[in-house]
Order: structure tokens, then C-alpha cells, then sequence
């Protein structure tokens, strides 16, 4: 499987975790070095660990710097309206 994204999170030979407009990704072990705020590809074995997507054996490589990734402005309301349904 083949994801694109934003990294957001990278703890060196351990994780990527990627992002795009509607998921976060976590990536294994077997990357060159990444940096957060890179745009990256990836590709892997897909699997589900607790809920989230996985790429097992996962290769990230960057393809430069993007955009900061502009967060949702959530309230306790509205996020426990969106936990409930």
C-alpha cells in the first residue's frame, strides 16, 4: 500500500506518523532520516493495530517541506457531540 501526507510526529528508527486531510498513519522501523513538517511518501504492508492504520515494513521517504498542517479548533461540546454518534 502506497499513503502520501504531512509527518507529524517522528521518533528516529521507531515510528513516522504521517498525516493527510482525513487520517494519521504509523509507520515501522526502515526510513531515511525524515523531518517533521516534510511532505513523505510511504509504502508498507497494510494492517490495523488498535484501531489505527499501520504500515508494517514500511519504507517513508520525504519529498520536501509543506505546508503546516492548520489544526481544527474543537470545543468539549462539540467533540463529545461527535464521540456520541
Amino acid at each position: 500500500m502506497r499513503v502520501q501526507g504531512t509527518i507529524t510526529y517522528y521518533y528516529p528508527k521507531s515510528m513516522v506518523i504521517l498525516q493527510d486531510e482525513t487520517a494519521a498513519f504509523a509507520f515501522s522501523p526502515g526510513h531515511q532520516p525524515v523531518a517533521v513538517g516534510d511532505r513523505a511518501d510511504a509504502i508498507g504492508i497494510p494492517f490495523i493495530d488498535n484501531g489505527f492504520l499501520t504500515l508494517k515494513l514500511g519504507q517513508v521517504r520525504s519529498t520536501g517541506a509543506a505546508a503546516p498542517i492548520i489544526p481544527v479548533p474543537v470545543t468539549w461540546d462539540s467533540w463529545l457531540r461527535e464521540a456520541l454518534l
